[in-house]
């Protein structure tokens, strides 16, 4: 989505903030739902 491009860059990428534990970027201009980024997510393997 357009809406997203911003994020691509990876200085925007890593300014977010979370309010009212929503992660947002661009002082709240763009933002995703908390149950979106679970859907989206995939697990990993923690290395130690």
């Amino acid at each position: 989505m357009p809406v997203f491009a911003p994020l691509e860059e990876g200085e925007t990428f890593s300014r977010f903030e979370i309010v009212h534990g929503v992660v947002c970027w661009a002082g709240g201009e763009i933002d995703l739902a908390p149950e979106k980024m679970r859907e989206l997510s995939c697990a990993y393997e923690r290395i130690a």
